[in-house]
């Protein structure tokens, strides 16, 4: 999910060749984050209420949302995880 040009600069394929995730040394730590967010059905409920949207009912809906772009550029999943650290955050200050 991290893009191919600057900051992360991953290496090009050879020409013809698909792009790869192989070609990626970085960890992909915001898929993975993101499917904790769905697998813990309260998180999962903020998040989504968070967000103004349906709270989607299966893992295939989940997986789509959050690899397509939203509000017209950004990934679904970044917006989760937005979402969850402003949650967090204010979690955090009430206590």
């Amino acid at each position: 999910m991290a893009p191919y040009g600057p900051l992360f600069n991953h290496a090009q394929p050879i020409p013809g060749a698909p792009r790869s995730p192989d070609l990626c040394d970085y960890l992909d730590v915001l898929k993975e984050l993101a499917y904790i967010l769905y697998a813990n059905l309260s998180l999962c409920q903020k998040v989504f209420v968070r967000l103004r949207h349906e709270i989607l009912s299966t893992l295939e809906h989940y997986k789509r949302y959050i690899a397509s772009r939203q509000n017209g550029s950004i990934f679904g999943a970044y917006n989760m995880i937005h979402a969850y650290l402003e949650i967090r955050e204010e979690e955090s200050l009430a206590q």
